[in-house]
């Protein structure tokens, strides 16, 4: 990415635009705002040990500077969410995730691919309204523009939603491509209706916690026909969940069913010792206030 030993004043005046600071901020540094502005125009050097002192006041390392900086970055969509799964069983995760997406809005800043922005879309939220905005109506721009999606809009759709970059009331719009499903089809390509699977399951909570009773039911009505869903343990009790959770929470539903389903499913995941489906149930018990201790054990 970088041709010359000046192009790295540009790259810094991109990442600390990114990180929201002025120049004048710099000044804990102990170089001068006219040498810094110098620099970051590509009007001359610094010396490395200045370098590093203005490194040390925006929040990325020399390491991520210079990654960013040669374009070392991963660029296959395989190899970036490669790269992403490896940040994310970090001790600081959370953190170096929220760096990685900096970075590639740095990325897209330079280079004015709009992909390097739809992957800091997926990995974090900018945390500027206006940035914001203008994200998603890439993103849903992007996913209204292709019929037929693949892995990679499924994936996009759902970690788009997970940031906030999209919301729960841009499905409507997104719905046919969304519930697109040929059953032939897809038994050709697993890989898809997983991701397709995912992305369903994902929506439905989102309609779950607006309590959207009606797209919620024609979200789950989709996702029981994917045949992937069979053998698939966490996706089922995914979905048996939120039809616990429907029963119980929607107006003029068998409540009781609900409580049922829900008392079974529990003592089902405990039976195969699944801590997290436990605590999931556990925690839909606690927001419809089903008391799971007075019902009778039954697997």
């Amino acid at each position: 990415m970088v041709e010359t030993i000046g192009d790295f004043g540009l790259m810094f005046h991109l990442t600390r635009v990114n990180s929201g600071l002025h120049q004048r901020e710099l000044m804990g540094a102990g170089v001068a705002v006219q040498t810094v502005s110098r620099f970051e125009n590509k009007r001359s050097d610094l010396s490395l040990s200045s370098v590093i002192s203005l490194l040390q006041e925006v929040p990325v390392t020399m390491h991520e500077f210079l990654i960013t900086s040669t374009g070392t970055f991963p660029d296959s969509f395989d190899e970036f969410l490669q790269y992403v799964g490896v940040l994310g069983v970090t001790r600081d995760a959370d953190e170096q995730i929220a760096g990685f997406a900096l970075r590639c809005r740095i990325l897209y800043a330079m280079t004015k691919n709009v992909e390097w922005r739809m992957r800091a879309a997926m990995l974090a939220s900018s945390g500027d309204i206006k940035v914001q905005e203008q994200e998603r109506k890439l993103v849903l721009s992007y996913l209204m523009r292709v019929d037929d999606w693949t892995s990679y809009e499924f994936i996009l759709l759902r970690r788009t939603l997970c940031t906030g970059v999209l919301l729960w009331q841009d499905i409507p719009q997104l719905w046919p491509r969304l519930h697109r499903f040929n059953r032939e089809e897809h038994r050709m390509n697993y890989t898809r209706q997983r991701m397709q699977l995912v992305a369903l399951l994902s929506v439905a909570d989102l309609f779950m916690e607006a309590r959207d009773f009606e797209w919620l039911d024609k979200v789950l009505t989709v996702t029981r026909q994917l045949p992937v869903r069979s053998g698939d343990i966490c996706a089922e009790f995914h979905l048996r969940a939120l039809e616990a959770e429907q029963l119980l929470l929607c107006p003029g539903a068998d409540h009781r069913s609900g409580a049922k389903l829900l008392h079974e499913l529990y003592h089902s995941a405990k039976f195969i010792g699944a801590p997290q489906i436990v605590a999931r149930l556990e925690a839909i018990s606690v927001a419809t206030g089903t008391d799971l201790r007075k019902m009778p054990q039954k697997v």
